[in-house]
C-alpha cells in the first residue's frame, strides 16, 4: 500500500516554513560536522542544526511526502533546477523531498546546503503553488 498523497493542509503547513527558513538572517546550521583527532582516536561532531531546520525535516519526512521511487540522481538534477521546480507537479515534489531528507545520511551538512542555496525555498514556493491550485478547485 502507497503512502497518503499530501492533502492541501500538508501542502500549506510545508509551505509555512518557507519565510522562517528564508528569514533574514537564518543560518541552517549552528555547527558544521567536525572531525578531531585527540591523540588516543578521532571524535566526530555532527552538524548542529538550528532546530526549525530539525522540524522542517520532520514535517518533510512524514508519510504523505515520501516517495517509493524516488532516483537520487534524477531528483537531485530537478532540485538544482529553477524551471523543473517550478513545473513540477506533486509527486516529483515528494520525490525532491524524499531525496532532500535522505542525502544528510550520506553527507553531512547537505540539508544546509540544500536550504542556502535556495533549492528548498523554490521547492516550498512551488508547494505553496500547488496549495493555491487546490485552494482554487475546491479541493
Amino acid at each position: 500500500m502507497s503512502p497518503p498523497r499530501p492533502t492541501q493542509e500538508d501542502m500549506l503547513a510545508l509551505a509555512a516554513y518557507l519565510p522562517r527558513l528564508y528569514a533574514e538572517g537564518f543560518q541552517p546550521l549552528r555547527r558544521w560536522p567536525v572531525t578531531v583527532d585527540r591523540g588516543d582516536g578521532f571524535v566526530h561532531a555532527p552538524p548542529g542544526y538550528d532546530p526549525l531546520v530539525l522540524d522542517f525535516v520532520r514535517e518533510a519526512s512524514r508519510p504523505c511526502w515520501e516517495a517509493e521511487d524516488y532516483d537520487w540522481d534524477r531528483d537531485e538534477a530537478m532540485l538544482q533546477d529553477p524551471e523543473a521546480v517550478s513545473r513540477a507537479d506533486i509527486d516529483q515534489i515528494r520525490s525532491m523531498l524524499t531525496c532532500f531528507v535522505r542525502v544528510e545520511r550520506f553527507c553531512e551538512g547537505s540539508w544546509a546546503l540544500m536550504i542556502g542555496q535556495g533549492h528548498i525555498r523554490r521547492l516550498l514556493e512551488r508547494v505553496a503553488e500547488l496549495a493555491q491550485q487546490e485552494a482554487a478547485a475546491g479541493r
